[in-house]
């Protein structure tokens, strides 16, 4: 993996007066920002710092092992002028005895399976369920994206500054 830009899927969240975002695949690597522009930008540096520390303890710095995939959405309700361009961010990794997919864009929307397959087909129905039940009960639907972001940094070879790669997938 050394010297390579590496792709790790980054889940973005609003605070209470900020914003916050980790990586499902770097644990303990997390950042905060004034604004989500501000939070991608420090998030990528705690990617960086957190490489740097594991390879200054000779551990290994881990492939990403968390999946994503864009789940689309057709919307029942005709008003919804922009249902055919709806789809979501599933993340999708390894828990014990099988794998957790989640949305998170959309709070509680998880799905389970004992294989990685199983998971993804199980998320896309519940993804459906959550947003007919915030339909029915008259709930703003989230705008897809606002809570993910996949950022690729620079893998350096052991002892090579770490640098940012200066691409965002979003």
């Amino acid at each position: 993996m050394s010297g390579q830009c590496v792709t790790y899927p980054v889940v973005v969240e609003p605070g209470y007066r900020n914003w916050v975002a980790y990586v499902p695949d770097l644990p303990i690597c997390v950042a905060t920002g004034k604004t989500r522009a501000a939070v991608k930008r420090s998030i990528g540096e705690a990617m960086r710092f957190h490489m740097e520390c594991l390879q200054d303890s000779n551990e290994a710095i881990p492939e990403p092992w968390t999946s994503t995939a864009m789940v689309p959405v057709e919307s029942s309700n005709s008003a919804d002028e922009h249902a055919s361009a709806r789809e979501y961010l599933v993340v999708v990794e390894p828990e014990a005895g099988g794998w957790l997919a989640y949305v998170p864009d959309i709070h509680g929307c998880s799905a389970t399976g004992s294989t990685r397959t199983e998971a993804e087909g199980n998320i896309r129905q519940a993804l459906a369920s959550c947003l007919a039940g915030m339909r029915a009960r008259g709930e703003p639907i989230p705008v897809p994206g606002r809570r993910t972001a996949l950022i690729e940094v620079q893998v350096p070879a052991k002892d090579s500054a770490l640098e940012p790669s200066g691409r965002d997938a979003r």
